[in-house]
């Protein structure tokens, strides 16, 4: 029970981080598709990495295929292949995309695609001690939710994320999100 108990204290205080080879391709779809990955440091002292993408119509290719007897569905997503050309949309708003545990923010490129062609100026920072960003005690929301708004205030600050701004987080991501808007 001991070791148990160790581990999983581990896996809490250490989300796991790694780049696999479907992380690092969508680094690169990111960087040749316009997105700049950049960081700043919070007033902590911790180094919050983020993608940071302009409003651009990109074409992305998906479809929903239906299994044979009904039961279940299969999600097919291409990333853009054309060079971003640096042609840009006028722009609805701003929004910052938060990656569940043990992840990044590049996970949610397929959101970050959808919405840059929607209009919006498109945020997707690694969370303390996930992705790029520094190994710093997580807090599972308060910590994160306070990085994200320093991060917000900074982007605004530069005149880089315009208004409306909205906040959407998957799972662990949610939680930082409610956060941060606090």
């Amino acid at each position: 029970l001991a070791g148990c108990a160790s581990y999983v204290t581990h896996k809490i205080e250490h989300p796991a981080r790694s780049h696999t080879s479907l992380q690092l391709a969508i680094h690169d779809n990111l960087r040749q598709q316009g997105f700049v990955q950049a960081s700043m440091r919070t007033s902590d002292g911790v180094r919050i990495a983020y993608w940071l993408g302009q409003p651009h119509a990109y074409v992305v290719h998906e479809s929903f295929k239906s299994s044979a007897d009904g039961t279940s569905l299969q999600w097919q997503w291409q990333m853009p292949q054309a060079p971003f050309d640096g042609s840009k949309l006028p722009v609805t708003g701003s929004i910052v995309l938060l990656h569940p545990c043990e992840g990044e923010g590049a996970m949610l490129a397929t959101w970050a695609y959808r919405f840059a062609s929607a209009g919006y100026v498109t945020v997707m920072p690694d969370l303390r001690s996930q992705g790029d960003s520094d190994l710093a005690p997580v807090g599972y929301g308060p910590r994160e939710g306070k990085d994200v708004a320093e991060l917000v205030r900074n982007l605004r600050a530069s005149g880089q994320l315009p208004r409306p701004l909205f906040l959407m987080g998957v799972s662990y991501g949610a939680t930082a999100a409610v956060f941060a808007a606090s």
